[in-house]
């Protein structure tokens, strides 16, 4: 019977194995130093890279909606709110991305996308809480005021990134504004994008185009119309400001025309004729000037405001 006795020791700094061979007939002692065998261990990188984060930063939450197939998408949380399209295929949710959720005009809203390339506010009434899992794109954090753009013709798109499949659905021209709904700020999104409606979409803009003014309400943002109002029947519109001058036509009362100018006695107004807009004048004495306060055009889907106000000089 034979036995292998083996143990480390160190010579001179190193460490080697010692082992020995026992014999039972008589003892044998083979004897020898081989190194200790040499640990393998992995390389090591001093502040390893994290990889990047998807685009779609997607965040995991312990929630998720069931969706009623044909629901109405809506460009404000209102159900007043102009109608911008319908959720179909939901029964797929990954055709469906909630962006944020918020309680408006009394009720529950979900801000989604949706796969017919539109984002809008889907009531709560239409939608079931389920404990489940879900994905939801982006990390939106609230926020208000407008936009303006720098820039004419500055891209909305559906996801905050440039990429050439991420096309734009609208564009805002330069000097207009948009109302701001929320903001990402997210490094491997290439800076800020805010989250604006404007016309009748709700997109992405790049923060580096526009300028964010967090503090502005609607009523900075109105512009005064003025209309001349036709105070009787068969008003004279003239080609020059004085009563010598040619009648163009004449007009019934009530009738409205754009405001061009003014002197001491006459409008110059704009009025619409075969060859296209022209401009009038019309005396002060039959007419009226009427000043309204409105909502930008590009603006009045957008905002959930009262009725405008109007005053007659």
């Amino acid at each position: 019977m034979s036995r292998v006795r083996y143990r480390i020791k160190e010579v001179n700094g190193k460490k080697f194995l010692w082992w020995s061979l026992i014999v039972s007939a008589g003892v044998i002692i083979v004897m020898a130093l081989t190194p200790e065998p040499k640990k393998e261990y992995p390389e090591y990188i001093p502040n390893p890279p994290v990889p990047p984060k998807p685009h779609e930063d997607e965040i995991k939450v312990k929630h998720t909606f069931y969706i009623n197939d044909g629901t109405n998408m809506r460009l404000t949380p209102s159900l007043n709110g102009k109608y911008v399209g319908k959720l179909e295929n939901v029964a797929d949710f990954s055709n469906i991305t909630i962006i944020n959720t918020t309680y408006a005009d009394g009720n529950f809203w979900l801000l989604v996308k949706g796969d017919n390339n539109r984002i809008g506010y889907i009531s709560g009434d239409y939608c079931h809480y389920l404990e489940e899992k879900s994905q939801h794109l982006h990390n939106l954090t609230d926020a208000s005021g407008f936009i303006k753009a720098n820039y004419d013709n500055v891209n909305m798109r559906l996801d905050p990134w440039k990429e050439e499949n991420n096309n734009y659905i609208e564009k805002i021209k330069k000097d207009e504004y948009a109302k701001v709904i929320g903001v990402i700020d997210r490094e491997n999104l290439e800076g800020i994008w805010y989250l604006v409606a404007y016309g009748n979409h709700i997109g992405f803009v790049d923060s580096q185009y526009v300028s964010y003014y967090p503090n502005l309400q609607i009523d900075d943002i109105r512009n005064t119309i003025k209309t001349v109002v036709v105070d009787g029947d068969g008003v004279r519109l003239r080609t020059a400001p004085n009563t010598d001058s040619n009648v163009f036509t004449s007009l019934n009362k009530g009738t409205e025309l754009k405001y061009v100018s003014e002197n001491a006695e006459w409008y110059l107004v704009e009025y619409s004729t075969k060859y296209g807009n022209q401009e009038f004048y019309i005396s002060k004495q039959h007419s009226t000037l009427k000043e309204e306060n409105v909502i930008p055009e590009y603006l009045q889907n957008v905002i959930m405001t009262e009725p405008e106000d109007t005053k007659t000089i």
